[in-house]
């Protein structure tokens, strides 16, 4: 879940979730065990906000170096409409 404050005419955007998550190109990506694409990994539940942003951290090295190695593109899977999971290639234009 997220919550909102607003104050001066700015957004405080907080996330709970107790998982890693990126932003590629202004789209939020979160890792999943391809068994449960669904699911949260449980070996996220009760992670410290220290180790969740040393995660987020690799994980965004991760992915520059990906896309370094594959001439600029990186391979994610987004969900579509009736739950259908696809493989896509992008350019992570930010990360």
């Amino acid at each position: 879940g997220s919550t909102a404050a607003l104050c001066s005419g700015h957004v405080t955007w907080f996330s709970t979730r107790e998982e890693p998550i990126v932003y590629i190109n202004e789209r939020p990506y979160i890792l999943r065990e391809e068994a449960l694409p669904f699911s949260n990994m449980a070996s996220y539940t009760g992670i410290t906000a220290a180790r969740l942003e040393a995660l987020e951290a690799r994980l965004k090295r991760d992915i520059l170096s990906e896309a370094r190695r594959n001439g600029n593109l990186l391979l994610v899977h987004e969900e579509r409409e009736g739950g259908q999971i696809i493989p896509c290639l992008m350019t992570p234009h930010s990360v």
